[in-house]
């Protein structure tokens, strides 16, 4: 399991994380144009929220899970400010019974790979 901290870290000056681009990966967006996210939509490791706020705008019951504080923080503020309705949580991506809800659509955008074979095992 990682350290709550070191992505609390990643989070602490504009930049710092590479993988926050300030929108929607396009693997993503090309996804929402093709409709393709709708229903209860995951975002496993959703940083910021880009993806779940992609979802949330075109109508998907949309929820982020990270576990950083900060980009938790950064996600609601987003949220807020578009006016979207999208619900994100501070938490365990390796629980995702901790949500109380099941997902037609799960997405992950990096998670994966920073888990170990274990891990990896256990995510799937």
């Amino acid at each position: 399991m990682s350290i709550p901290g070191q992505w609390d870290d990643a989070y602490d000056r504009p930049g710092a994380a590479p993988w926050d681009i300030g929108r929607p990966q396009p693997a993503f967006a090309r996804l929402a144009a093709a409709g393709r996210l709708r229903g209860r939509v995951l975002d496993a490791g959703c940083g910021t929220g880009e993806q779940v706020l992609l979802a949330a705008g075109q109508g998907a019951a949309a929820t982020g899970v990270d576990i950083s504080g900060r980009a938790i923080a950064a996600a609601e503020r987003k949220a807020a400010q578009r006016g979207l309705p999208a619900t994100f949580r501070v938490g365990d991506a390796l629980d995702p019974a901790q949500l109380g809800a099941d997902f037609d659509t799960v997405l992950d955008c990096g998670l994966f790979h920073v888990f170990d074979d274990a891990s990896r095992a256990r995510y799937v």
